[in-house]
C-alpha cells in the first residue's frame, strides 16, 4: 500500500490562516507507483474524499495550478482495466465452468450417498429376514410350537 500524506492550508477570505487539513491518498502498490499525477509543494489543489479518524481520505486531488488530477488506485482497478473485453469473456466463462463443476462433483457426492444408504439398508433387511426365517426353522426342527414372528416367513 503506497500512502502519500500531506497536509491542505487554509485561508480565509482576510487572509487569516485556518487550521489545517491532513489529507491521505492511498494506492495498491504492486509494482511501481499507484498514485497518478503530482502535487508539489505551495500547489493549490482541491480535494475530494470522506473523513476518516481525523483525516480526510482522498479519492481524488485536483492541483489546480497544474491541472493534473492525482488519484491513488488499486492494483485491482489496473487489473480490470488490463484485461480486454475477449478476456473478461473468457474469464466469466470459465467462472462458469468451475461453478458447474462444483455443482455436479457435489451432485454427484449426494447421489452416491443416498445409493450407499439405501444398499445398506437393502442389505440390512435381506439379513434382518434370513436370521428370522433361520430362527423360525430352528424352532420347528426343534418341535416347538411357532410363535406369531413366525407367520408367513416358513
Amino acid at each position: 500500500m503506497e500512502i502519500l500524506t500531506f497536509r491542505v492550508e487554509r485561508y480565509d477570505p482576510a487572509g487569516n490562516r485556518l487550521a489545517p487539513v491532513p489529507v491521505e491518498l492511498g494506492g495498491m502498490q504492486w509494482s511501481g507507483s499507484r498514485i497518478s499525477g503530482q502535487i508539489s509543494d505551495g500547489d493549490e489543489v482541491e480535494v475530494r474524499g470522506q473523513w476518516r479518524g481525523g483525516n480526510l481520505r482522498a479519492d481524488t486531488v485536483i492541483n489546480l495550478s497544474t491541472g493534473a488530477h492525482v488519484q491513488g488506485r488499486s492494483g485491482w482497478q489496473e487489473l480490470t482495466e488490463s484485461i480486454s473485453p475477449d478476456g473478461r469473456k473468457r474469464i466469466r466463462r470459465g467462472f462458469v465452468i468451475v461453478l458447474a463443476a462444483i455443482v455436479t462433483v457435489i451432485v454427484v457426492v449426494i447421489t452416491v450417498f443416498v445409493l450407499l444408504v439405501r444398499h445398506a439398508d437393502s442389505t440390512f433387511d435381506r439379513e434382518r429376514d434370513d436370521q428370522l426365517k433361520n430362527w423360525c426353522l430352528n424352532i420347528r426342527d426343534a418341535g416347538m410350537k411357532l410363535p406369531h414372528e413366525c407367520d408367513g416367513v416358513i
